[in-house]
């Protein structure tokens, strides 16, 4: 009874943020066999984690949405075959009684799973478009491939390697054109938190995911993430531009190291917050 009462009182502590959270801090064995452990749908199983208000609960469907639960779940099994990965567990997360509490999408480390908020997909609906919480959904993806390759970087970089991974799989794999992409980007950047990076960073990171995206042989993730590393901490970050001393690294096609040095003074001007948010939409393919 002592036990359970303690339980509940580390979930009622819990801080809910309007973001995704990426769960990669250091996990006891016990934290590790509880992320693994995973309730069954339902609304009789009243804990998912402690990353949830002890209310929510882990289903299978969406908003009660036939249509929109296979839609979220075919795309997350295109996103898997897109970068060649093993498909993560989806579920959604509900609380009847504190709906705004799933206003999160995390991505575990363990037991390769995303748990996405019921809230944060009706908010993102009503913005008008489903392709926002696709593009969610894709940035979730880039940390599980994080997990599983155990890339190095602070957590703000992986965040927007994530963004990355999203601007490159609407591309890529949505087909989306950049008029149609743009409004989800910028949504899905009202709701991260500082962790993430500023509003200009994570433009930056998926404009260049975006253009790496024109690119099929970028779809291996390590592929991906070798040249995500080269251009945004060489040249974008630093507000660098290419000069002709410099010589791309052994592994980076000359056809896409031609392409994204062109590209680079348009990155490091979304870096620097240079261009607008309506400069950003207004981009072109």
């Amino acid at each position: 009874m002592l036990k359970n009462l303690k339980f509940l009182l580390l979930a009622v502590l819990t801080l809910f943020f309007v973001s995704c959270q990426q769960n990669d801090e250091v996990i006891t064995p016990e934290q590790q066999q509880e992320a693994v452990q995973q309730p069954q749908d339902g609304v009789d199983n009243a804990y998912v984690d402690r990353n949830w208000h002890y209310d929510a609960y882990l289903s299978y469907s969406v908003i009660n949405s036939t249509g929109h639960t296979n839609f979220m779940h075919g795309q997350n099994a295109a996103i898997a075959r897109l970068f060649g990965q093993p498909r993560p567990t989806l579920r959604f997360v509900k609380d009847n009684a504190h709906p705004n509490s799933t206003m999160n999408a995390i991505s575990y480390r363990y037991g390769r799973k995303i748990y996405f908020g019921e809230a944060i997909y009706r908010r993102a609906l009503a913005a008008g478009s489903i392709w926002i919480n696709v593009y969610i959904l894709a940035h979730e993806a880039g940390h599980q491939y994080q997990f599983r390759y155990g890339w190095s970087g602070n957590t703000m970089y992986k965040e927007l390697e994530a963004d990355g991974f999203g601007g490159f799989y609407l591309r890529n794999g949505a087909r989306q054109t950049w008029a149609q992409a743009s409004p989800s980007f910028n949504f899905a950047f009202q709701l991260g938190g500082g962790n993430h990076g500023s509003p200009a960073q994570r433009r930056s990171a998926v404009r260049l995911g975006w253009y790496l995206g024109a690119y099929n042989s970028l779809r291996n993730p390590r592929t991906f993430d070798y040249n995500f590393r080269y251009y945004y901490n060489t040249y974008v970050i630093p507000g660098r531009l290419k000069t002709a001393v410099d010589k791309a690294p052994k592994g980076i096609d000359p056809e896409v190291d031609a392409f994204i040095t062109s590209k680079l003074e348009e990155l490091i001007k979304l870096y620097k917050g240079e261009l607008t948010e309506k400069d950003f939409t207004n981009l072109s393919d």
